[in-house]
């Protein structure tokens, strides 16, 4: 057996470009509107308010909705990859509606809109994560995958941590005073998750691939025998 590189899907690299644009987009978004939104109090959401932040929010969000897409088409590399594939091909969705549907203003959501945007949020975040968990195990037990498995656990469990704080302080602002300090949490939650699909883009471009080596079989017994023969023939004649 001999291991070969496979040809590398350029979704791999243009998924990696997905979300080195939504990081861009969100970077943007604090350096331009920080006497708009107040990055400790107010959710990230509320950056697609008010203009600039109405298209630079659609494109970050809508990259990172089209790197999951690509991952989801073109597979990322490991065994048992179709749990985490439909997983970004859902947080695809979720993350059209998070742009389709705004919040509401306010520190409060009662539109129809505003829940929809809300909990398609919640859905993908959560999605990502369970895809993000799936992979863990089959990165570190595939050998030359170890570092990306380390890479994996490491922003899975980041993940976990930031959503249920994120969770508690949308839901419970009391606790802890939660809400004096909820949008903390929450942008570590999308830089988290951000850096999760690059990861995925990486893996699913480095990944290898074992080639079998080519199989040589064995002459047929009788033609064997046949110049075996004339062989003979030859030396008797001589």
């Amino acid at each position: 057996m001999t291991a070969t590189r496979h040809r590398r899907p350029w979704q791999g690299m243009a998924a990696v470009s997905g979300g080195l644009v939504s990081i861009v987009c969100f970077v943007m978004l604090h350096l331009l509107m920080a006497d708009i939104v107040d990055p400790l109090q107010q959710p990230v959401s509320s950056y697609a308010l008010t203009s600039p932040g109405t298209g630079l929010f659609g494109l970050g969000t809508m990259s990172m909705a089209v790197s999951c897409v690509l991952l989801a088409v073109a597979g990322l590399g490991v065994p048992g990859q179709n749990r985490a594939r439909a997983m970004l091909a859902a947080t695809s969705v979720m993350l059209t509606l998070v742009v389709v549907f705004r919040t509401d203003t306010g520190d409060t959501v009662s539109s129809i809109a505003g829940q929809i945007h809300r909990y398609a949020a919640g859905a993908a975040f959560v999605l990502v994560v369970l895809a993000a968990a799936s992979m863990c195990r089959e990165l570190t037990g595939t050998t030359g995958d170890r570092r990306w498995g380390v890479w994996m656990w490491g922003l899975t469990g980041l993940s976990v941590a930031t959503l249920l704080l994120t969770g508690l302080n949308t839901f419970l602002p009391e606790l802890a005073g939660g809400g004096d300090w909820r949008g903390l949490p929450q942008r570590a939650l999308l830089l988290n998750q951000t850096l999760i699909v690059i990861v995925m883009g990486l893996v699913a471009r480095r990944r290898t691939r074992v080639a079998p080596s080519p199989v040589t079989w064995p002459r047929p017994r009788l033609e064997s025998a046949v110049e075996a023969t004339g062989g003979n023939r030859k030396v008797l004649s001589a």
